[in-house]
């Protein structure tokens, strides 16, 4: 009588194949959580962009707006950005993510002034934004930021010392009027932190 080989992996061949797996695995992994984290920086980016468009097209268009974006703003915030130190005033903000607590403050831009309304106003049109569905972030943060530095928060400011130049920042929302302390400021010029 003739024996028949059995075929198949033994013990040895298949932790072998495992432990090649687990190597790939932990070299991939990192690699590829890089990749995401990019991609959400660029869509931030990009979200900042259009909300910079916004902003410009309202100015321009806008007197009654323009009046209330430059004017009526009395938040001032102690900000760093690429080296600079300089004092920001702050117009208005959205949310892009829940905050802590889950909830969410405001899906349209809105400010600390009831001067500022105008402006608000004008931007929440020029963005399509009127009535939102709860739960539907129009302006999303992407990007949850780096440890310690959680980013959720749209904020458009100027600076005092050259109004004419507004700026777009991603704040942390969890402090003061929910957008303290801003992190990285994405528009006219990329934080070189972000």
């Amino acid at each position: 009588m003739k024996k028949t080989k059995k075929s198949g992996f033994t013990l040895v061949e298949l932790i072998v194949v495992i432990a090649i797996i687990g190597v790939l695995a932990s070299i991939l992994v990192p690699t590829m959580t890089g990749f995401v984290a990019k991609a959400r920086k660029k869509a931030d980016m990009a979200t900042a962009q259009t909300i910079a468009r916004a902003v410009g097209e309202v100015l321009a268009d806008d007197d009654e707006a323009y009046e209330a974006f430059y004017n009526y703003n009395t938040t001032k915030l102690d900000v760093s950005c690429n080296g600079e130190d300089y004092k920001l005033r702050v117009v208005t903000r959205i949310d892009g993510r829940p905050n802590s607590a889950g909830g969410w403050n405001s899906q349209k831009f809105h400010g600390a002034s009831s001067e500022c309304e105008p402006f608000q106003k004008a931007l929440n049109e020029a963005m399509l934004i009127d009535n939102p569905n709860p739960g539907a972030y129009l302006c999303p943060v992407k990007w949850s930021g780096e440890k310690g530095k959680e980013v959720r928060v749209w904020v458009i400011g100027f600076r005092e010392d050259q109004p004419t130049t507004f700026e777009v920042w991603l704040g942390d929302g969890n402090g003061g009027w929910g957008f303290k302390p801003l992190r990285y400021r994405l528009y006219p010029s990329k934080d070189k932190t972000y």
